[in-house]
């Protein structure tokens, strides 16, 4: 949810219900993408500083919600194509959650760190609370402290 407007990642796109005109439409119907691939199996979107990220088979798509500007940020092969299952953003890095645990892309730069720990298992939710990363996995609550880890 931003603002009035719900954002449902689906099979077939995005589609954003804005419940102010009670219409669903499609993300593709109201700006323009400068890249050529249909993205479809959208199955994360988060928001931050006005910008939504999706992550689909393509890989993480960034929508600006100020420019109306659609790009994919990362293309799914930096992260190994791995299957994602959580995502958090925050001003310096997008985080990951995957079937076999965390992987961390840096957003200037675009240097990408894998932790596959095994106590990390599958991490299925995140929360970024200040300098810790929160990680709901198959085994238990982690505290990661990504600060201390630049």
């Amino acid at each position: 949810i931003y603002g009035e407007m719900i954002w449902l990642g689906t099979s077939r796109g995005v589609f954003i219900f804005d419940s102010n005109d009670s219409k669903i439409l499609r993300l593709e119907d109201i700006t323009t993408k400068n890249f050529p691939e249909n993205f479809y199996n959208v199955n994360l979107i988060c928001e931050y500083n006005h910008i939504i990220y999706m992550n689909s088979e393509i890989g993480i798509i960034q929508f600006d919600l100020i420019e109306k500007e659609l790009k994919v940020a990362f293309s799914s092969v930096i992260y190994s194509n791995k299957i994602v299952l959580s995502m958090a953003v925050n001003e310096k890095f997008i985080f990951l959650g995957t079937t076999s645990g965390l992987v961390k892309i840096n957003k200037n730069t675009g240097f990408v760190r894998d932790y596959n720990f095994s106590f990390l298992s599958k991490i299925n939710d995140m929360l970024i609370d200040r300098n810790d990363l929160w990680l709901g996995t198959s085994v238990g609550l982690v505290k990661y402290k990504w600060k201390r880890n630049l």
